[in-house]
């Protein structure tokens, strides 16, 4: 049986804490952590419009640049295994991450001249 300091513990993790809101944005910081959204910088000048992504420990090849009427899409995904091995145990861990994000283009973009580069971690989206 639950004591009531737990049954309130458990229904505060459900709703929002009114009494106590710094409680309610760790909660909301752990639900971000299982849902990843890498940071973005967006810039733009007359000339150009570039897309800034953080995404470390992503290799090249497992990220997607795609355009697609005028929405950019951003997506990557990033499987391990690691496996130990004793004499008494055999110990297997997976890790799966992926992630997909679209931006809207302004209609002036052209979407024929697309540079992508990916640096320490680093994605850099260039369009004219």
């Amino acid at each position: 049986m639950l004591t009531e300091h737990a049954k309130t513990k458990s229904m505060t993790s459900l709703t929002p804490n009114i009494v106590n809101p710094l409680e309610d944005r760790e909660m909301l910081k752990d639900w971000r952590l299982k849902i990843h959204f890498p940071p973005v910088n967006v810039s733009k000048t007359e000339d150009w419009f570039k897309i800034k992504m953080a995404i470390p420990g992503i290799k090249k090849e497992n990220i997607k640049v795609a355009i697609e009427e005028n929405v950019l899409t951003i997506s990557a995904e990033k499987k391990e295994k690691i496996t130990e091995t004793t004499e008494v145990y055999t110990h297997h861990e997976y890790n799966y991450r992926t992630f997909k994000r679209s931006f809207s283009l302004p209609e002036n973009v052209n979407t024929e001249k697309i540079d992508t580069k990916y640096k320490r971690g680093v994605l850099t989206v260039r369009l004219s």
